[in-house]
């Protein structure tokens, strides 16, 4: 058979090319396994690696927050930040039953799983409308002595009051 001008000759491939070329061809896809699995793992787990230790489990938000609500403190107000957003929630205190093994209930709250809040913050002092009416202010002692009782927590403390950490980096 003459090839034809456009066409390139090409010699029969040996067995020790087709060999090589299924090893190769056997590379490449685990290569783009690999890229694939890292484009499409799972949101929570691309989010979490941006952090360098996690100080929360889930038993461990349901034990604090649990706590919480058992104490009957006086707090209301938080303020919630998840692993998956720059945004601040302004929510209230979870009580007992809005509590789930594995992250708030819908209702009061929007259902979430507890691995997702990086922080809560706890403030001093709130008001219902800025800079209008009285301001009420959380009983952050009592906060502190509670989760002081129940184990150990990452806290921290200043003069807008108290956070309770679930990721650090």
């Amino acid at each position: 058979m003459n090839p034809s001008s456009d066409e390139i000759p090409r010699d029969e491939p040996t067995q020790a090319c087709l060999v090589d070329l299924a090893a190769a061809d056997t590379t490449m896809k685990k290569t783009n396994t690999d890229d694939n699995s890292t484009a499409q793992r799972d949101p929570y787990e691309r989010f979490a690696s941006a952090f360098s230790i996690s100080y929360m489990s889930d038993t461990k938000w349901r034990k604090a927050l649990g706590a919480i609500a058992d104490a009957a403190l006086q707090l209301e107000r938080a303020s919630w930040k998840f692993i998956d957003s720059e945004h601040v929630y302004d929510w209230g205190v979870p009580r007992r039953t809005d509590l789930l093994p594995t992250g708030l209930a819908d209702g009061r709250f929007q259902p979430v799983e507890y691995k997702w809040i990086e922080w809560i913050r706890f403030p001093r002092c709130w008001r219902q409308m800025a800079d209008v009416g009285h301001s009420v202010t959380q009983d952050l002692e009592g906060l502190k002595r509670v989760l002081a009782a129940i184990g150990s927590f990452h806290l921290v403390e200043d003069e807008q009051g108290v956070t309770l950490f679930g990721y650090g980096r």
